[in-house]
């Protein structure tokens, strides 16, 4: 064997030594940091629930470079930035929710992660346009999502959208458990009949209410500035700002609102927008106005709001009395339509310019009693029963209010609750 062969294979061989020790160094490395990166991930969980909420974010932080597209501790890093208080709380949702966008709706965590996102969005940004978009969004990927129904129907009450809320609350009372259900049909009580009330606890959160206070149009009025603040190009909640000002007969300043919130993007979309201008246009006497924009409807056609809106227009643009009473009759049995009772009246006046007396004095005679069932006196009795509310005879007087209001289901759930409770 030459010299030269020979220094070829020592040469040959000292190239796969030194590849073996690069692997084999590799290997180790590797081996170490995932080693380092499994105690960095355990030990953010651990902080996590021991509330140390610093020491969490590190160590999640320090984990995730090692995985940058792990979903849950991407979802754990998050929860640390907000339980954190080294941060203001604003820049902490933010910085959150930037975390969130990388976690794509096609993850197993994508709806958790769009939630997560429209509650931050929601109750720390106090961007209820932005926060319902996710919201809905999560809602796509997870229709049996507890907690995505729960926003929405309070995201809804917050933005004047009583309305909209029915559905997020049957499906919220469905997936609640056994143990919550009393409390929920509580909680939708006050929603449908004393929604500022039943937004005080979030307002308390927001910082709209100061713990020794009650509730009032002041704090309503904070917090529906501070959304139009936080989203200045929202026609949402410029439209709700306007529709709390109608009911404190405001016409002036809602108007300047209403027209601000037609110039923004998506507002002839915004059924919500829509039928709060024509109605602010009708009850100013300014017919053609209203019946052109309402021509230009390009949103929902199959809600309350839309109905009750036609039937208006039918009623007082068109001389269609029998076309209004039509719209009326589907308005009316929408919530909030069974309660509507000025709707009623509204419905027995058509009736009587047709010619139909008995329907017409039908009605009249429906919507008294329904105007009745609205008197303070009536709901200060249900306040008391709230204080005490697991005894049959205080569930006996919500059922028996709903079935005089025609409402059913609620009717039926707390008639469940009452023989859940007796066990008859």
């Amino acid at each position: 064997m030459t010299m030269s062969s020979k220094g070829m294979r020592l040469r040959r061989a000292g190239f796969i030594m030194g590849i073996v020790i690069l692997a084999s160094a590799f290997w180790i490395i590797q081996h170490w940091r995932a080693d380092r990166a499994a105690k960095s991930l355990a030990d953010g969980k651990q902080f996590l629930k021991e509330r140390r909420s610093e020491l969490a974010e590190q160590a999640l932080a320090e984990y995730l470079k090692f995985a940058p597209n792990d979903a849950n501790a991407i979802l754990l890093w998050a929860e640390a930035i907000i339980d954190g208080k080294q941060r203001p709380a604003k820049e902490a949702a933010s910085l959150a929710c930037e975390a969130l966008q990388q976690i794509p709706d096609s993850s197993p965590y994508g709806a958790e992660a769009r939630m997560r996102e429209g509650r931050l969005t929601l109750f720390v940004l106090l961007q209820p346009e932005k926060a319902e978009r996710l919201l809905l969004q999560s809602r796509q990927l997870d229709a049996d999502s507890m907690d995505v129904h729960f926003l929405l129907w309070k995201l809804y009450d917050l933005t004047e959208r009583f309305a909209y809320a029915e559905e997020h609350f049957w499906n919220t009372y469905e997936l609640s458990p056994e143990s919550m259900k009393t409390q929920r049909l509580v909680e939708w009580y006050l929603s449908q009949f004393s929604t500022n009330s039943s937004n005080a606890a979030i307002d308390r959160l927001l910082g709209f209410l100061p713990p020794e206070m009650q509730t009032s149009d002041t704090v309503l009025k904070a917090r529906l500035d501070g959304f139009v603040l936080a989203e200045p190009e929202s026609a949402l909640a410029l439209t709700a700002k306007a529709a709390f000002l109608l009911q404190l007969r405001d016409r002036d300043a809602a108007g300047k609102l209403l027209d601000a919130a037609e110039a923004k993007t998506g507002s002839l979309t915004n059924e919500f927008f829509l039928a709060t201008k024509i109605g602010y246009l009708l009850d100013l006497g300014k017919l053609k106005e209203a019946e052109t924009l309402f021509n230009q409807w390009n949103a929902g056609r199959d809600s309350h709001l839309y109905y009750r809106t036609t039937a208006r227009i039918r009623q007082l643009c068109q001389r269609d009395d029998r076309g209004a009473v039509d719209a009326y009759n589907k308005a009316l049995e929408i919530w909030p339509g069974p309660m509507d009772w000025s709707g009623m009246h509204l419905k027995a006046q058509s009736l009587s310019r047709i010619g139909d007396r008995s329907g017409a004095e039908q009605v009249r005679v429906r919507a008294k009693e329904v105007e009745l069932l609205m008197e303070p006196e009536v709901h200060k009795k249900f306040w008391e029963a709230i204080r005490s509310i697991d005894t049959p005879e205080n569930m006996q007087r919500f059922e028996d209010f709903y079935g005089k209001l025609g409402r059913e289901k609620e009717t039926s759930a707390w008639r469940s609750r009452r023989e859940a409770l007796t066990g008859k």
